[in-house]
């Protein structure tokens, strides 16, 4: 379900190559895999961060990745567990399952 994610297009050896809020990013290579952006980044530069988000008037991540991976400067890592909760609703349904609940 993208409406809830941003999404990345990343080759196999983990570069991205575009990203897009909340549908797949175009003119992606047949090669790249689309992953879904959570909420966990490192930039060692946060000032590039800062400059493409102010500088090309971006609101969401996915905004600044795309301006950055143009550049080659953003690469994608596998997680193997993780629990998402992006909304009041799925925060209370992920802490009441951690809890034992049902």
């Amino acid at each position: 379900d993208l409406k809830s994610w941003g999404v990345a297009a990343v080759l196999p050896d983990g570069l991205v190559v575009g990203s897009a809020e909340k549908r797949k990013p175009e003119g992606a290579p047949a090669e790249a895999s689309m992953m879904g952006i959570i909420g966990c980044h490192y930039f060692r530069r946060v000032g590039s961060l800062e400059e493409s988000a102010a500088t090309k008037g971006c609101s969401h991540i996915s905004e600044v990745l795309a301006q950055l991976s143009a550049s080659k400067l953003v690469c994608a890592s596998k997680i193997e567990q993780a629990e998402f909760f992006g909304d009041p609703k799925r925060l209370f349904e992920c802490l009441t399952l951690r809890k034992g609940g049902k």
